[in-house]
């Protein structure tokens, strides 16, 4: 579960794996994304809405996207209030 902590929503989520993992530098060789929602997903959302601010991902879709990877990373955008510049996230996680 995320919480964003203020009242923004989700625009994008998603699950990024690194299938050939990391270069000595430790940059992805290659990226696969796995949409979680939004508007490349089979899901909005605002489907996937928690209580305020949360978003309840899917287990089967992120256990299917990192079973094969060593690396992957979870990424998001908030819509932004208006007159404001989108916020977005990457945490980089070690399966």
């Amino acid at each position: 579960m995320f919480d964003t902590t203020n009242d923004r929503d989700f625009d994008v989520l998603e699950v990024l794996t690194y299938p050939e993992g990391l270069d000595e530098n430790g940059v992805p060789i290659s990226v696969v994304v796995h949409p979680l929602c939004g508007a490349q997903a089979h899901a909005s959302c605002a489907d996937l809405v928690s209580g305020a601010t949360g978003v309840r991902m899917p287990l089967n879709v992120v256990r299917t996207a990192i079973a094969d990877t060593e690396y992957f990373a979870l990424g998001g955008v908030l819509v932004p209030p208006k007159g404001q510049a989108p916020e977005s996230f990457m945490a980089l996680l070690k399966n």
